[in-house]
């Protein structure tokens, strides 16, 4: 069995679908309505509450109108595949270790709420183009899985030095051995902020049955 029907079956499982259900109900309340990315799947939605900035660095940032406050979404799905922290122990960046990313690839086939984000993300990406020349961007794609629609994340371990973003202590669960701490005490030219951490959630079973 390929790796696209083993994870259509899954995603096709009554139970793993009402699961989704929940949660996407859940964050659905009005505590969390306004950070969803189906909130925004039209290009009228988007003028009307972001606009696109360009900070001191030249990195450019969806924020709220009339503000400098980055927009943040939140996004339910299955992780496809994910290259993501703690590094091993004894690990080594070479050369610009600004070359180096986190990153997670998401899916959630079947569910009207993941196929909306998904054009809400194409969306955005038209948003920002049409605010810059015709060849600042290079062609926009989404990742698939086979037939499935994905969606793709990353972000870098570190920042530039010229980062408008805060400076933050390193999560111990992101760099159990050390290795994000050390390269920073030896290289000046990089810092870790706020734009360098992914944080997410995992579903996993107690050896009792019960999910956490």
């Amino acid at each position: 069995m390929d790796l696209e029907r083993e994870l259509s079956s899954i995603l096709n499982r009554e139970d793993f679908k009402a699961k989704l259900s929940s949660i996407h109900e859940f964050m659905q309340k009005p505590m969390f309505a306004d950070i969803q990315l189906v909130k925004y799947s039209t290009v009228n939605a988007l003028k009307d509450t972001f606009e696109v900035f360009t900070d001191h660095a030249g990195i450019i940032r969806l924020v709220y109108k009339g503000t400098r406050d980055e927009a943040v979404f939140a996004l339910q799905g299955v992780i496809l595949k994910h290259d993501l922290p703690p590094l091993r122990r004894g690990f080594r960046f070479w050369n610009n270790a600004l070359s180096y990313s986190q990153s997670v690839i998401v899916t959630a086939r079947g569910t009207k709420a993941f196929s909306a984000a998904c054009d809400t993300v194409a969306m955005v990406y038209t948003f920002f183009a049409s605010q810059f020349r015709e060849d600042t961007f290079l062609s926009f794609e989404l990742p698939a899985m086979g037939t499935m629609r994905a969606l793709s994340f990353s972000a870098r371990y570190f920042s530039k030095q010229r980062c408008s973003a805060a400076d933050v202590d390193i999560p111990p669960n992101m760099d159990r051995f050390g290795v994000l701490a050390e390269h920073l005490k030896r290289n000046d030219r990089v810092r870790f902020t706020t734009e360098n951490i992914v944080q997410y959630r995992q579903i996993s079973k107690r050896e009792e049955g019960d999910e956490v």
